[in-house]
Parts: C-alpha cells; structure tokens; sequence
C-alpha cells in the first residue's frame, strides 16, 4: 500500500504538528484527514473524475495513512511515507508492481 518515499512532506508536516503519538491512538479529526488529502492530491496531481471516485480515493488513501503511521510506529528504523499511489487499491497495485498472479489470461 505504501512504499518509502523522500517526498511526504505533508505528511511530515501534519505529524510533526500534532505529534505521531495522537496519530497512532487514532486522534486524527476527518477534518485533518480531508485536509491532508486535499493537499496530497495537489502535490500529486490528482484530478478526479467526480465526487464518487474522489470519496472512494479518499478512503483507500485514509487505509494507507493508517498504514503509514502504524508502520512507523512499529518500525521505528525504517520510513514509510505517502506517495502518488496512496490512493490506489491492492489490485490496482499488484497489476501496476506487476504481481497480478491471480489475474487470468484470456
């Protein structure tokens, strides 16, 4: 879901505003989510098609931030961070990584 990537910034920033700690006890307002998305979406150049996919992004993008901050928290010698594929699903993943295995081919 996420890979470790240098250019996270709003995540950095929005974590080191409110300190990790609140993040992993699930202190984190919809809010404050939105916003960050919002602000991801724009560093990453994302434009959706309507309002539909923009909330079904939104939601895949809110399980690899949960991902990212619990990742962090347990792993404290290695970095996960936000990238452009934060909002993509596990199969979208697997076919773009390339281990679409499950994938049948007609």
């Amino acid at each position: 879901m996420a890979l470790v990537c240098n250019k996270s910034v709003p995540l950095r920033r929005l974590l080191w505003t409110r300190g990790i700690a609140d993040y992993s006890r699930g202190h984190i307002s919809d809010d404050d989510l939105k916003a960050l998305f919002e602000e991801w979406a724009i560093h990453n150049h994302k434009h959706y098609k309507s309002v539909k996919q923009k909330e079904w992004r939104f939601m895949h993008f809110r399980k690899c931030f949960e991902f990212v901050v619990n990742g962090n928290i347990s792993q404290p010698f290695s970095t996960l961070g936000l990238n452009d594929f934060s909002d993509y699903t596990r199969e979208e993943l697997d076919v773009i990584m390339g281990d679409a295995h499950y994938l049948t081919k007609e």
